[in-house]
């Protein structure tokens, strides 16, 4: 295997560029996105009979039907299962599978990178705006194109595995 390769699993190998440790706090800012995302998507889910059931009516899914006030409460119950030791536990075993531990940033620095993750998103939440106008980790106005290429393609890389 080449040095700029990553293996996910099976014979699919991954071209990766060298990131530096602030790209990969950048990518972990993502990955809380995500897991927080994935919580929430799935306490819908599992509240709703018409995705329990697989049912084929739109009109038996009060998923698809939820008010704002609703969707505050999925999304206060999804932040409060949010934990940090489980993300960083998933995050350092991407950075071993793709061969990026030695480039990634401390556990006291992943930390604080959560724990203002973590603020951003309860403000939003008391504020009643979307979850996806939060601040982002990194400062993205000051890297380069280069730089956001290598987080999102790394983000890209880090998800797919997660999803095997």
């Amino acid at each position: 295997m080449a040095d700029n390769m990553a293996c996910g699993g099976g014979d699919k190998c991954i071209p990766i560029l060298c990131p530096d440790a602030q790209t990969l706090g950048g990518v972990f800012n993502d990955m809380c996105g995500y897991g927080y995302a994935t919580l929430c998507r799935r306490m819908v889910t599992d509240d709703c009979y018409g995705c329990q059931v697989n049912h084929p009516s739109q009109r038996n899914h009060p998923c698809l039907y939820m008010d704002e006030e609703d969707m505050k409460e999925y999304r206060q119950r999804s932040l409060a299962c949010m934990e940090f030791k489980k993300l960083y536990e998933d995050f350092t075993e991407s950075m071993d599978r793709l061969g990026l531990k030695p480039e990634m940033p401390g556990e006291d620095v992943l930390r604080q990178i959560f724990e203002k993750w973590y603020k951003e998103q309860e403000h939003t939440i008391l504020q009643g705006g979307d979850e996806d106008q939060g601040a982002d980790g990194v400062e993205e106005e000051n890297s380069d194109s280069e730089s956001r290429h290598t987080r999102t393609h790394i983000r890209e890389t880090v998800f797919r595995m997660m999803e095997m």
